[in-house]
């Protein structure tokens, strides 16, 4: 239960520890897998020279990648359950314009142009592309 309690906190680097030659050693080697190909998954995104997030149905961030931290002036993991509205603070936030909130109500691409202002950093209209990805509450079969 620990492995998975980490996983959920966003701690993909634990690795489940079981000294057993069964099917239980089987399925905490396959977690292990899981969870070194999804730490290098989100390195490729953290290398992506914008800012990328992925945030939930409420708008708290689950995910900041160093550019979106970077420009936010905080660490990934400050910005890990904040709002990101109060992060971005772009003119489009908390806005019936929101491009976010346009992508989950159609649940199709949304993109718009705005400008922000976060620390050193001014964006002229600013431009973003926002794709919605949902995960049905049952795994398929």
């Amino acid at each position: 239960m620990e492995g998975t309690e980490e996983f959920k906190s966003g701690n993909f680097n634990f690795k489940v520890d079981v000294n057993t030659s069964s099917e239980l050693q089987s399925l905490a080697d396959s977690f292990n897998d899981m969870s070194e190909t999804i730490v290098q998954q989100l390195g490729y995104l953290d290398d992506i020279p914008t800012p990328v997030m992925i945030i939930d149905r409420e708008f708290n961030i689950l995910y900041m990648n160093k550019k979106g931290a970077e420009i936010n002036g905080k660490s990934k993991d400050e910005l890990m359950g904040q709002k990101c509205f109060n992060q971005f603070k772009t003119g489009h936030c908390n806005t019936e314009n929101c491009a976010l909130h346009k992508a989950m109500l159609s649940g199709e691409v949304t993109s718009a142009e705005t400008d922000a202002q976060r620390g050193p950093f001014h964006f002229h209209d600013l431009r973003h592309l926002v794709l919605t990805l949902e995960f049905p509450a049952q795994p398929r079969t």
